[in-house]
């Protein structure tokens, strides 16, 4: 599988929340020792920053479980000896797409 642009995806995903924590982490500490006095503009844009952050936070767990989808982990050691990559095709536990020959003796 060619897991390029999953992987490119992944690592905007995790730009994309570090950005968005940093944001939200800000706006929390200006908002810090001012319970009884944030005014309601202050409130509002530290609860937007907090839910930006949460979900750049779910759209890279998206991404993480997207890419550990893509990649295909055999249940034995061994040599693959046949492939028969379908781009794009989903595929199930019963389907046969690799070959492998235990090479363990």
């Amino acid at each position: 599988l060619d897991t390029k642009e999953i992987s490119i995806n992944l690592q905007q995903a995790r730009n994309t929340y570090t950005a968005k924590d940093a944001t939200a982490k800000r706006a929390e500490d200006e908002a810090k020792g001012n319970d009884d006095d944030e005014t309601f503009e202050q409130k509002e844009d530290r609860v937007l920053a907090q839910v930006d952050r949460d979900n750049a936070y779910d759209a890279m767990k998206k991404a993480e479980r997207e890419f550990e989808d893509a990649v295909i982990v055999s249940p034995i050691a061994g040599i693959v000896t046949q492939a028969s990559p379908l781009a794009g095709q989903t595929i199930s536990a019963a389907d046969t797409i690799a070959q492998i020959v235990d090479d363990s003796g």
